[in-house]
Parts: structure tokens; C-alpha cells; sequence
């Protein structure tokens, strides 16, 4: 009996020892689980948070370009405004000269131009270009301001007066579309401001 004693003592250690190595290896296999587990969740985060940085960029990037679109799109309506103001001006100007102030403002406008040329006007004399049915104002104008002057047509414009040296190397352009033209490169902004009623 001693060797079946001994038999069933090798028989319930080696069952021991099994019973030992399997539950060892089910914990281990359980922290591998769970490790991988872990491992997958981190994984997941990481995506996640790839994805919502990805997200996040891409919805800022469609922001700023909407913003941009819709500030191009103000500035094109706000030029279209100015020119549509602009082009009411010249419209009006193009009727000027039957104002029953036009005459003065001729006057003025010459006088100015001339003044301009002022060491001129003695040495060489000037020449005086106006639109066609000006003509006979102008010579009637220069005749009254006691000046020295060729009065010429010819000119495209809306009124007012282009004044030369003789030989055309000097020359003023006073003319109503000149002015109109310095006036809104000078103040388009305050322009602006009046037209797009932001003052």
C-alpha cells in the first residue's frame, strides 16, 4: 500500500501542480486581456482625439474661408455701390453745363488753371481747350479776365477747362471728369462712409 500511497501523494501533488500552472495561466491570460483591452481603449482614444483635432481644423478652416467669401462679398457690393453712386455723378455732370451757375463755375475753373500757369501766360501764351459748345463761353470768359489765350474745343468732357502752354508740353486738366476722378481717389473713403451710411 505504501506505493499506492505514494502513488495517489505524486497523483494529488501533480493535480496541484496543475491546478497551480492553470490558474496561472488564466490569470495571466486575464491580464493580457486585459492589457490588450486596455491597450485597444487607448488606441481608441487616440483616434478619437485625432479625429476631433482633424474635426476641429477642418471646421476652422471653413470658417475662415465662409468669413472671407462673405467680406469679399461686402466689398464687392460696397465697390459696386460706390461705382453706382459714381456713375449717378457723372450722369449729372453730363447736364451741368445748362445750370444757371455754369458760367461762373466755367470762370472759376479757368481761373484756377490758369492761375496754375501763372509764369506762363506772360512768356508764351496759353492755349484753352473746352468741350465744343463751350467755345464761344470760354473766348467770352478769357476776354473778361483780360488773359492772353487760343480757345480751342474739342475736349470729351462733362464741362470745365484744359489750359496748355502753346507748344502742349505743359498742361492743367480742370475739367469736371478730372475733378470728379482726384476728388474720389482723395476722399473714397469719407465717400463711403456717406454712401454706405456709416457716418
Amino acid at each position: 500500500m505504501a506505493l499506492t500511497h505514494i502513488l495517489e501523494a505524486l497523483e494529488a501533488e501533480a493535480r496541484g501542480q496543475i491546478k497551480e500552472i492553470e490558474e496561472g495561466a488564466e490569470a495571466e491570460v486575464r491580464d493580457i486581456r486585459k492589457e490588450t483591452q486596455d491597450r485597444a481603449a487607448a488606441v481608441r482614444r487616440e483616434r478619437k482625439r485625432a479625429v476631433e483635432e482633424d474635426l476641429q481644423i477642418e471646421q476652422t478652416r471653413i470658417l475662415n474661408r465662409a468669413k472671407l467669401e462673405a467680406q469679399q462679398e461686402i466689398m464687392r457690393t460696397r465697390e459696386t455701390l460706390m461705382a453706382d453712386v459714381l456713375e449717378g455723378v457723372r450722369l449729372r455732370l453730363q447736364g451741368i453745363s445748362t445750370h444757371a451757375h455754369y458760367h461762373r463755375w466755367m470762370e472759376l475753373l479757368t481761373l484756377e488753371a490758369i492761375d496754375s500757369l501763372n509764369s506762363l501766360k506772360e512768356k508764351e501764351g496759353l492755349q484753352v481747350s473746352v468741350q465744343d459748345q463751350d467755345v464761344d463761353l470760354m473766348k467770352g470768359i478769357i476776354e473778361n479776365v483780360g488773359v492772353s489765350a487760343a480757345v480751342k474745343g474739342g475736349v470729351d468732357c462733362s464741362g470745365g477747362v484744359v489750359v496748355s502752354s502753346m507748344d502742349g508740353n505743359i498742361r492743367v486738366d480742370n475739367t469736371l471728369d478730372t475733378r470728379l476722378l482726384q476728388a474720389t481717389s482723395l476722399y473714397r473713403t469719407q465717400i463711403a462712409r456717406i454712401v454706405l451710411g456709416q457716418q
